[in-house]
């Protein structure tokens, strides 16, 4: 916490840093009012490193009058126990830029990965929305409550790919078996292109989840902050015993090494 300043005016928040993290809003009007604040503040060589899980980097590096400074780093929440970062880069991104954000994530204890292609969602949002999708087909299909689906996860796949992923994993089952179950499961799958009707039911109801108290739980009885808090712990001990056990800890620094500051707006 020593290494940390906090202020409320840009000005000293982007004060003799090397990279500016942006983590406004998703509003594209603000991120642009942002870049060109920052353009007015910064030297041509400040980082500008955006935040954001939706927009575009051809469009956020339109932004600035140096577009080549511009990249994404994609944070998961909470950002500050989950090791990954998404980086991506526009074509108008210096490659040395992308080294140094590489680097300097790697140096602050995350684990940073480069997108070849700015899709949607990235990589991490695209699998997390297609689980999420097919879970909530199944209850609205009557197969099982939503405890029920969250268990199988929770004690089947889950565990498993804490230590190998999707691909690695069908490597080991052989990719030949995977072949013959495709004929039969892909075309059951859930592939709706918008919104299933038991999700839309529950926002039209004010069931949003932990916020409003119920969602696909009943979470009147529970304090968010408390909630937060628990998962946090359980994060935490996770981490530390990945970090005592594997030659490639995950878990993130408290400081980095790399000799760059950094400053987040």
């Amino acid at each position: 916490m020593d290494n940390l300043n906090f202020t409320t005016r840009i000005e000293e928040a982007v004060d003799s840093v090397d990279v500016v993290f942006e983590a406004v809003s998703e509003n594209v009007e603000l991120k642009q009012r942002l870049f060109q604040r920052l353009d007015s503040i910064c030297s041509s060589e400040v980082i500008y490193a955006s935040n954001t899980s939706a927009l575009p980097i051809q469009l956020l590096s339109s932004f600035s009058c140096n577009p080549a400074r511009v990249i994404v780093t994609h944070f998961y929440n909470p950002a500050q126990l989950i090791p990954l970062v998404e980086v991506i880069t526009a074509e108008a991104t210096n490659p040395a830029v992308l080294c140094l954000v590489m680097e300097f994530l790697a140096a602050a204890g995350k684990k940073p990965i480069h997108l070849r292609k700015d899709i949607p969602g990235f990589i991490g949002n695209r699998l997390q929305s297609a689980l999420a999708r097919e879970a909530m087909s199944l209850v609205q299909k009557g197969v099982a409550s939503p405890e029920d689906i969250d268990t199988v996860v929770k004690h089947s796949l889950a565990l498993r790919l804490l230590f190998s992923g999707p691909l690695e994993q069908r490597d080991l089952n052989g990719l030949d078996t995977h072949l013959a179950i495709t004929k039969t499961l892909y075309p059951v799958l859930e592939d709706a292109k918008e919104a299933l009707q038991v999700l839309r039911d529950k926002v039209a109801r004010g069931e949003l989840g932990l916020k409003t108290g119920k969602g696909f739980y009943d979470w009147s009885k529970q304090a968010a902050a408390e909630v937060a808090n628990r998962k946090n712990q359980q994060l935490i001990a996770l981490l530390k015993f990945l970090q005592k056990n594997s030659q490639d800890p995950e878990t993130p620094a408290q400081t980095s090494d790399s000799g760059k500051r950094a400053g987040s707006v």
